[in-house]
């Protein structure tokens, strides 16, 4: 596929998002699995957790859950938006949500990395053959990393309006939902 084409499907990744966003809404209805409420906090959590180790285009952030995974921020989004789809209880929507994230978000990665391998070099090289990707490899240990978590920048970074969006998604389907019921 030619670049110029990864990089036109990443740009609809928002769109689809909101999509996305908008169907969970039309089509909850309760009861809700309300359980998966502890995977969309996690999300966020990864989220917050990655917004705060990194410095936008100056640093390679390679510590906290970038010393686990490449796309910390992709993962969180992700699983938050999972586990609202899991509290509906469409899988059909689930399936559809996935394939949508893999198609824009797998295009997106690979327009980041395609620009991050040509601001770091042979260290995001390095730092590729050392680091899965999207999903954390389960046999790695665990440990201390070398810069410490800063919810300063992870504020800096709109981690505040990522967190506030995923609250007011998930209200707003415990509200549709709640107004089906009979």
């Amino acid at each position: 596929m030619p670049p110029s084409l990864y990089s036109r499907i990443a740009g609809l990744r928002l769109p689809f998002l909101y999509a996305m966003a908008l169907l969970t809404v039309v089509a909850a209805k309760g009861p809700l699995a309300w359980q998966w409420g502890a995977l969309i906090l996690f999300g966020a959590l990864v989220r917050i957790w990655a917004a705060g180790h990194i410095c936008k285009n100056e640093l390679l952030a390679a510590s906290g859950p970038y010393a686990y995974v490449r796309h910390p921020l992709y993962l969180g989004s992700f699983l938050s938006a999972l586990g609202i789809f899991f509290m509906i209880g469409r899988p059909a929507l689930t399936v559809l949500f996935a394939a949508g994230f893999a198609l824009f978000y797998g295009c997106k990665i690979w327009c980041e990395e395609v620009f991050l391998s040509s601001k770091f070099g042979a260290g995001y090289s390095s730092y590729r053959q050392r680091v899965p990707a999207f999903f954390p490899n389960p046999f790695k240990i665990w440990g201390k990393t070398p810069y410490a978590f800063s919810i300063r920048k992870a504020i800096q970074n709109g981690e505040i309006k990522s967190l506030a969006c995923t609250a007011a998604q998930t209200a707003l389907v415990f509200l549709a939902a709640g107004l089906r019921q009979p």
